[in-house]
């Protein structure tokens, strides 16, 4: 008992104690040090130059998505140009066909003409003539519709050259006329049919073209002669001539 008041008497005393001089019971504690500076670790070390490795890695992923990007554009670039030659390499092929092609075309064309010619002169018709002639003829005119429907669709398409101006990239003059109430230059008649083939001249259009230069029967000369003017050869009239100077020269 004597242990327990005593106890509560220290406690009374100290309360007293704080109350008179204003304070707490810290206030009789030695002052704290002041606060230490923050030690740099290894760690923190090590992410300094963690920051500078990560502005060079991003310089560096650019410079790769750069690099990527060119490659990319070569490599589309090359698939492009192997497109367009392994495309040139078929035109080419598909060119050489059909120009070999149209030759049994035109034998088959010439044959339905004199077929047809035949029986006009005979004045009979493919349902008069006998059978065996008309299954042949009928036979011929199938074989040549069906060639040239395949040929067509590969983009053959004929030079329509009769009762236009004569073009020498499209036609070649192989006869002359001179009809001056006719247009110089005019293809009077198609000799032989012209082809294109894919926008390139599978073979060009023989044709009769009227031509207002010096010709023995054009009454365009003889009105010249009388003014003293010289006629004005057209196209087919410079080809015709010029021709005719590379053979005088050759025979020269």
């Amino acid at each position: 008992m004597a242990n327990k008041k005593s106890s509560h008497f220290n406690k009374d005393a100290r309360a007293d104690n704080t109350a008179s001089t204003g304070g707490s019971p810290s206030d009789d504690a030695p002052p704290s040090a002041a606060p230490a500076e923050p030690s740099v670790t290894a760690s923190d070390k090590k992410r300094q130059p963690a920051a500078t490795d990560s502005g060079a890695l991003q310089e560096e992923n650019k410079a790769l998505i750069v690099q990527l990007q060119r490659l990319q554009a070569e490599f589309e670039n090359y698939q492009k140009r192997s497109e367009r030659k392994q495309q040139a390499a078929q035109d080419k092929g598909a060119f050489q066909l059909v120009k070999e092609l149209l030759e049994i075309c035109d034998a088959l064309e010439i044959a339905v003409r004199h077929e047809a010619r035949d029986l006009a002169v005979e004045g009979a018709s493919p349902e008069d003539a006998p059978r065996k002639s008309a299954s042949a003829s009928a036979g011929l005119r199938l074989l040549y519709a069906k060639l040239m429907n395949i040929l067509e669709k590969a983009g053959m398409m004929p030079i329509n050259a009769l009762g236009r101006l004569f073009d020498p990239h499209l036609h070649e003059a192989l006869l002359q006329d001179c009809l001056p109430e006719q247009p110089d230059d005019l293809v009077l008649e198609e000799l032989q049919r012209g082809y294109l083939f894919r926008g390139k001249v599978l073979r060009t259009a023989k044709v009769r073209v009227n031509t207002h230069m010096r010709v023995p029967t054009c009454e365009s000369e003889d009105e010249s002669e009388t003014s003293g003017e010289t006629p004005t050869p057209g196209k087919a009239g410079k080809a015709a001539q010029s021709e005719k100077d590379a053979t005088d020269r050759g025979d020269a």
